[in-house]
This record gives structure tokens, C-alpha cells and sequence, in this order.
């Protein structure tokens, strides 16, 4: 008689990061007052939105600053210089974390591989990486699809293959992408 098997634990945990791991909208709420003591930095985090199917592909790092563009035209937000508006869209590389999301991560990273599964770019997530010292694995990032979240079929692509060489006991040396 065989033994059955109950079901496989999972090797490796992905997770999305703005707002997941990072406090995006009190990052820029806090650096863009500083910047910019006058304007409303709640109402401009609150609408940085963009439709990326009108715009096709572009790395996040652009994106940003488009957006960041678009609500500020938007908003009637007159009087950011072209200096600080790519400080503010330099931003995403400088999240700051929530209070718990280091320890947390510490924690999952004894007992599985852990990554970002982000919009944001590989410098984006590098960097915050640096930033706020956290302790992921790997990096996955959409930019290595040219496809967004919203577009997921390439991400679970990217996710499955982290998988599979996690469960091969694959060293990273020969990756399979």
C-alpha cells in the first residue's frame, strides 16, 4: 500500500509591493510636501492613475513619471520645476517599508524563497530593495515580460518558473529564461 501525499507546500512566495510592502501613498504624501510645501499632496497621490493600454509597454520607471505628469496637469498643480518632478518620479526606487514588513519577511525567508511579483521595475525594486533593507531572494519583475499585472498570463510564467527551478533544488546558475 502506498502512502497518500497530502498537498506540496508551496517553495516560493511571491508578493506585489506597492502597498503590499511599501506605504507608497505616505511616501510621497511626506517627500512631495516637502518638496512642494503648497500643493495637495494627499488629493495628487490619491489620483495618480493611468490607462497602460493607451500606452503600450513601457518600464514602470517611465510610466511613473507620465503619470506623475498627467495628475499634475490634471490637478492644476502649476510651479514644480522638471528638477523635482523626477525626484518625485524617482520616488518608487524609495519606498519606505510598513513597520512590520522587514521582521515579517525575515521570518518567511527561513522557510521559503521569497520575491516581489511587481509592476515596478527591476532598479525600482532593487533599489527599495537597498532602501529599506529587505531580504527577498529574486526579483520579479513585469518588465521582464513587457506585460503588466493586469496582463498576468506572462507573470505566472515568470512565477512558475521560479517554481520549478525551486523545486529541482536549482542553484540559479543555469535559468532556464
Amino acid at each position: 500500500m502506498t502512502a497518500k501525499k497530502g498537498p506540496r507546500r508551496p517553495k516560493v512566495l511571491t508578493f506585489d509591493v506597492y502597498g503590499t510592502v511599501v506605504d507608497w501613498r505616505t511616501t510621497i504624501i511626506r517627500e512631495g510636501s516637502a518638496l512642494h510645501p503648497g500643493l495637495d499632496w494627499p488629493a495628487i497621490a490619491d489620483a495618480r492613475s493611468c490607462d497602460t493600454r493607451e500606452l503600450g509597454w513601457r518600464p514602470f520607471d517611465a510610466l511613473q513619471r507620465l503619470m506623475l505628469d498627467e495628475v499634475l496637469a490634471r490637478l492644476n498643480c502649476d510651479g514644480t520645476t522638471d528638477g523635482q518632478r523626477q525626484y518625485l518620479a524617482e520616488l518608487w526606487s524609495r519606498m519606505d517599508p510598513w513597520p512590520d514588513v522587514t521582521s515579517g519577511l525575515n521570518r518567511l525567508k527561513r522557510d521559503f524563497v521569497i520575491a516581489p511579483l511587481s509592476n515596478g521595475s527591476v532598479w525600482q525594486l532593487v533599489s527599495i530593495a537597498k532602501h529599506a533593507d529587505l531580504p527577498w531572494d529574486l526579483v520579479l519583475s513585469v518588465e521582464m515580460f513587457r506585460a503588466y499585472q493586469a496582463r498576468s498570463s506572462r507573470i505566472f510564467g515568470c512565477a512558475r518558473t521560479a517554481a520549478a527551478s525551486a523545486e529541482r533544488g536549482d542553484d540559479g546558475s543555469n535559468p532556464p529564461l
